[in-house]
C-alpha cells in the first residue's frame, strides 16, 4: 500500500511537471511573438486586423517572462535543492551564445573583430541579454531565497506576499519607487521566486474555472488599460501578476499519457532558454530582422500575418534545433574526454601492475 501511494506520488509530480513544461514553451514561443511585435516592427507597420491580432496576442501572453521565471522557481522550490553545477551550466551556455551569435554577426556585417567586445562575452551579466543578466542575478540568490521559503509558516509568507505586492505597487504605479524598473530587473525575478514559493508550500485552493475567469478578467483589464504594452510592456501591473498566477494553476495539473510526447516535449523545454538566447543576442537583433529576414519587405504586404506567423515558427524550429545539435555535440565531447580518462587509467594499473 504504501508503495502504491508512492507511485501515485511521482505520477503526479510527472503530470504537473507536463503542464509547466508546456506552459513554458508557450511562454518562449509567445517572447518570439512578442519580438517580431516589437523588434521586427510588424505591430507598428501593420493595419486593421493584422495590428488587432498581433495586438490581441501580446495582451494574451504578455505575462510570458514572468511566467519563465515563476515555472523555473516553483520547481526549484519543489525540489528544494540548489545546484553549483546548474549556476556553472546556466553561465557556460550565457558564455557560449553571447560568443556565437557575436562572431556569426561579425560574418554578417563584416565588421572588424573586436578583443574587448569578446572578453564582455565572458560576463554573465553583460549588456547582451538583459534576461539571464537577471536570471544569473536570481540564480546566486537562490540558496538564501530557499532558506527563507524554508523558515516562513504561512501566516508569516503571506505577510511577505502582502509586503511584496505593496511594494510592487508602488513600483509600478508611482515615481517614487521604481527600483523594480517595470519587471526589467533582477529583483523584479526574486519578487516572482517568492510568489512561486508560496504556491509551492501552500498552494492556492481555488478550481481551475475561477484561474480562468481571472485570467479572462486580467486580459480584458490589460487591454484596455494598457494599450502601449506592446511598445513597453510592464511584467508587474496587478494584472499581470494575476494573470501569470491564473496561468500557471490552469496549466499546473494538465496530464500527457502518451510517451512519446512527453519526451519530444521534455526535449524542447529543456531548449527554451538556448531559443532566447539564440534569436534575443544583441548581436542577432541587429540583422535578424533587418538582414538576414528583412521584415520590412513583408510587414507592408497585404499577407503581412501569415508572413509574421511564418517567421516566428521558423525561427523557433531553427533555434530549436540548433540547441539540440549543441546539447548532442557537448554530450559527444564529454562521452570522448571520459573514454579518454578511462583508457588512461587502464594503463596507469597496467604499468602499476607490472
Amino acid at each position: 500500500m504504501k508503495n502504491e501511494i508512492a507511485i501515485d506520488t511521482v505520477n503526479t509530480e510527472n503530470k504537473r511537471l507536463i503542464g509547466l513544461d508546456i506552459l513554458k514553451i508557450l511562454s518562449m514561443f509567445f517572447i518570439l511573438i512578442h519580438h517580431f511585435s516589437k523588434h521586427g516592427g510588424f505591430y507598428a507597420n501593420a493595419t486593421g486586423f493584422s495590428q488587432t491580432i498581433i495586438y490581441i496576442l501580446n495582451i494574451l501572453f504578455l505575462p510570458s517572462v514572468n511566467i519563465f521565471v515563476f515555472v523555473s522557481a516553483y520547481l526549484i522550490v519543489k525540489k528544494n535543492s540548489f545546484k553549483l553545477r546548474r549556476l556553472l551550466y546556466l553561465y557556460l551556455q550565457i558564455v557560449f551564445f553571447a560568443i556565437f551569435t557575436y562572431l556569426f554577426s561579425l560574418l554578417i556585417t563584416k565588421q572588424s573583430f573586436s578583443v574587448t567586445t569578446l572578453f564582455q562575452c565572458l560576463d554573465p551579466f553583460n549588456n547582451f541579454f538583459w534576461f539571464t543578466n537577471s536570471y544569473m542575478f536570481l540564480y546566486v540568490l537562490t540558496p538564501l531565497l530557499l532558506l527563507i521559503v524554508n523558515k516562513l509558516n504561512k501566516k508569516a509568507y503571506l505577510i511577505l506576499i502582502y509586503a511584496l505586492l505593496l511594494v510592487t505597487i508602488f513600483s509600478t504605479y508611482t515615481s517614487f519607487w521604481p527600483f523594480l524598473n517595470k519587471g526589467f530587473s533582477g529583483m523584479w525575478f526574486v519578487f516572482l521566486f517568492l510568489f512561486a514559493g508560496y504556491i509551492a508550500k501552500f498552494d492556492i485552493g481555488f478550481k481551475k474555472w475561477v484561474w480562468i475567469v481571472l485570467y479572462a478578467i486580467s486580459l480584458v483589464i490589460s487591454y484596455f488599460c494598457f494599450p502601449e504594452t506592446i511598445a513597453n510592456p510592464v511584467y508587474t501591473t496587478l494584472s499581470t501578476i494575476i494573470s501569470t498566477v491564473s496561468l500557471f494553476n490552469i496549466f499546473k495539473d494538465i496530464t500527457i499519457k502518451n510517451k512519446f510526447l512527453t519526451k519530444t516535449i521534455q526535449l524542447v523545454v529543456s531548449c527554451t532558454l538556448g531559443i532566447y538566447l539564440l534569436h534575443d543576442s544583441h548581436f542577432i537583433q541587429q540583422i535578424l530582422y533587418s538582414k538576414i529576414i528583412n521584415t520590412p519587405y513583408f510587414y507592408t504586404r497585404p499577407t503581412s500575418i501569415l508572413w509574421f506567423f511564418l517567421f516566428i515558427i521558423a525561427t523557433f524550429i531553427v533555434c530549436l534545433l540548433f540547441d539540440v545539435a549543441r546539447k548532442y555535440v557537448c554530450k559527444l565531447f564529454l562521452k570522448i574526454i571520459e573514454k579518454i580518462k578511462d583508457k588512461n587509467k587502464n594503463e596507469d594499473t597496467k604499468k602499476d601492475t607490472v
